[in-house]
């Protein structure tokens, strides 16, 4: 998992995840993940999509979403082609609202796929720290 830990950062840092390149999903096709929202403080959690150089935000969920884990099951449209997938986590104003993203991949119904885990090789910047 990772998580966007709000004591240690300063308000508005972000910490993005970008994904490696993906060819041609099936219509339809759902990125598929957990996230825990918690705190007064929490700010934002989104996840984006580019194709052709041109990035359209698919999900989005602001503020404390209570104490628990939750599933987010974001679809991707209709794309052609290439494309690649962003998360981005911020921090909020106080020390009480953290982040964390855990078990990414496609849901193999939506997307058509036997094995829809995301590869390992993803890379994050900023305020993110990883189990």
């Amino acid at each position: 998992y990772l998580y966007v830990e709000s004591i240690s950062q300063a308000q508005g840092v972000m910490a993005k995840l970008d994904s490696p390149v993906f060819s041609n999903p099936h219509t339809g096709c759902k990125f598929s993940f957990w996230y825990h929202m918690y705190g007064s403080t929490t700010s934002t959690l989104e996840v984006q999509v580019t194709v052709a150089s041109v990035t359209s935000s698919i999900w989005k969920l602001r503020g404390d979403q209570g104490y628990s884990w939750r599933k987010a099951k974001p679809a991707l449209g209709t794309i052609t082609g290439s494309f690649t997938l962003s998360i981005i986590g911020s921090k909020g104003s106080g020390t009480t609202g953290d982040i964390a993203i855990d078990d990414l991949g496609f849901d193999p119904v939506a997307c058509g796929c036997t094995d829809c885990a995301l590869p390992t090789a993803v890379t994050w910047t900023g305020g993110m720290h990883g189990n």
